[in-house]
């Protein structure tokens, strides 16, 4: 009898957990402070399913700019390709006191590093982003002007390597273990 109810509590609490909204936040939703430029992510409602419970998931798949002063919106990617924008980066601007680039919010600093003692400068003018290729497997890095202007794909890579941006240097450094050796490879940022 203790089992039976335990098995009605459970399959009913599992349906409650799965018809509950979740709540969702845009990867990107912000203002960028050295260009007043509006960056929001254009996401795309997945529907996904599983053994217990089905539901839907939300993937960034582009970018959109809007200027405010010409009221013009530029998408970063022209076409309808279905892509996981994962990460996104931009410089915002110079911290007088702690000497060091401020990124978007203080988000994903993870990936920031020697950011320290940096002479003062301007803000870059771009947008870093990492994309998850479906069909490929493999990471992207991407780079685009603020504007939405000059889109480049950096590098394509397995999970295997560890990258991060070194502002002192203005480096993008990949990192990858092989054996008894590191291996690094440098590209500009």
């Amino acid at each position: 009898m203790k089992a039976t109810l335990f098995i009605i509590l459970f399959v009913f609490s599992l349906q409650g957990v799965a018809g509950m909204k979740y709540y969702h936040e845009s990867l990107l939703n912000t203002y960028d402070r050295a260009t007043g430029l509006y960056f929001n992510a254009i996401e795309k409602k997945v529907k996904e399913g599983g053994f217990i419970s089905s539901g839907h998931r939300f993937y960034t798949v582009n970018i959109a700019i809007f200027d405010p002063k010409t009221g013009k919106i530029t998408t970063v990617f022209n076409d309808n390709k279905f892509r996981k924008i994962e990460k996104i980066w931009f410089e915002s601007y110079y911290h007088t006191d702690g000497r060091s680039i401020q990124f978007n919010e203080g988000r994903h600093f993870r990936r920031i590093k020697n950011n320290h003692d940096i002479v003062e400068r301007a803000p870059k003018n771009k947008l870093l982003f990492a994309i998850y290729n479906v069909e490929t497997k493999l990471n992207e890095l991407w780079t685009v002007s603020k504007q939405g202007d000059h889109l480049k794909m950096i590098k394509a890579f397995s999970d295997d390597y560890n990258w991060h941006i070194d502002i002192k240097n203005a480096k993008i450094r990949f990192v990858k273990q092989i054996d008894n050796k590191l291996h690094i490879e440098s590209l500009d940022w």
